[in-house]
């Protein structure tokens, strides 16, 4: 909120990778504590425009607190010009047993986004992710 823009713009850098889990500021106090959104919103835009080319990269932690509003982020993320989008897939409270609704719920989100903004931009870190990525893994460290 005090940055001297000069500075980043010297030291070369090439991407901002931002974690933003809502564009409501409650809902993101209650998913990151202590986040405060509209100096978050200030200081991405304040770098955007002080690095030209810098490539923002946006991280949207999926929880069930935020799961209805996630589609603002990725609005967001794409008005800003954002590289990618990555859904990571975590539940509040991190628990490993999460009811089937809420596997159902991630599902359709992740069919909605790609759906409306299509897949090249967007990266999951869910269960299919990550079973993909034992899959191809798993054989080769064996």
């Amino acid at each position: 909120h005090k940055h001297d823009w000069k500075r980043f713009k010297e030291a070369g850098l090439n991407t901002l990778f931002l974690s933003l889990d809502s564009m409501d500021a409650d809902i993101l106090g209650d998913v990151r504590v202590g986040s405060k959104l509209p100096r978050i919103l200030e200081n991405v835009e304040g770098v955007l425009e002080a690095v030209p080319g810098l490539e923002l990269r946006v991280n949207i932690v999926v929880t069930t607190k935020n799961i209805d509003v996630i589609e603002d982020v990725v609005e967001w993320a794409w008005k800003m010009d954002a590289g990618t989008v990555t859904l990571r897939e975590m539940y509040y409270p991190p628990t490993t047993k999460v009811p089937d609704e809420k596997l159902f719920e991630l599902m359709a989100l992740r069919k909605r986004v790609i759906e409306r903004w299509g897949h090249e931009k967007f990266e999951f870190a869910d269960r299919l992710h990550l079973e993909e990525e034992y899959a191809y893994w798993a054989p080769k460290l064996v």
